[in-house]
């Protein structure tokens, strides 16, 4: 099973530099506060239909969503990891984020996971209360294209009612993507994690 524990700590600790490559660096966007009133998060692709929680309940609020970018020499970004952050708390141990409906009928292989597909090259964080109409889905399209800068986007989108949703481009593009959760030392969700898999080679 896959779960990149260094490389994890490595991204809180911020000593990401030991993977990174010339000329490269990584930094912290934080890109606003996602409003979870009922505690069920969910990490899929905002511009699809298929969107189940995860199975660990929050306590409601508002958390800050931080993108994880890694700049190149030519100054281009690329959003390497998406995390929701729940306390200040540093993670004790990660686990799989999982929602209760994943196929666990054989074990996975090494380098396996559970993750959601982003066949469009996008994901995002919402509750699971919110349900976005066709017209919201368009507008959260347009809020992405607006907001591009080489080789990402990315959006903190608002309901008029004030509900949010966080949008962004995943790595490289489509694909499947794990999310693991960072448990304090009392096992408590101090932060959920998004890896987009641009440093799996750096762990073979």
């Amino acid at each position: 099973m896959y779960l990149p524990v260094e490389l994890l700590q490595c991204l809180k600790s911020g000593s990401m530099s030991s993977l990174l490559g010339d000329a490269a660096e990584m930094k912290e966007l934080e890109l606003g506060r996602l409003d979870l009133p009922g505690g069920r998060l969910v990490a899929a692709d905002p511009l699809g239909n298929d969107a189940v929680p995860f199975d660990r309940k929050l306590t409601p609020g508002q958390y800050p969503v931080i993108l994880h970018l890694v700049r190149d020499a030519e100054g281009e970004e690329v959003i390497a990891f998406a995390e929701v952050r729940l306390s200040d708390a540093q993670p004790a141990r990660y686990e799989m984020a999982l929602t209760g409906e994943e196929d666990a009928s054989e074990p996975l292989e090494e380098d396996g996971f559970f993750g959601f597909e982003a066949e469009e090259g996008f994901g995002g964080f919402w509750d699971a209360s919110l349900s976005l109409r066709d017209e919201e889905v368009d507008a959260v399209e347009d809020a992405l294209v607006a907001s591009f800068t080489p080789r990402r986007m990315a959006v903190l989108w608002r309901r008029a009612e004030g509900q949010s949703l966080a949008a962004f481009s995943c790595g490289f593009g489509d694909g499947a993507y794990p999310a693991f959760w960072g448990l304090d030392a009392q096992g408590t969700p101090c932060c959920l994690i998004v890896d987009f898999l641009c440093f799996s080679e750096a762990l073979e």
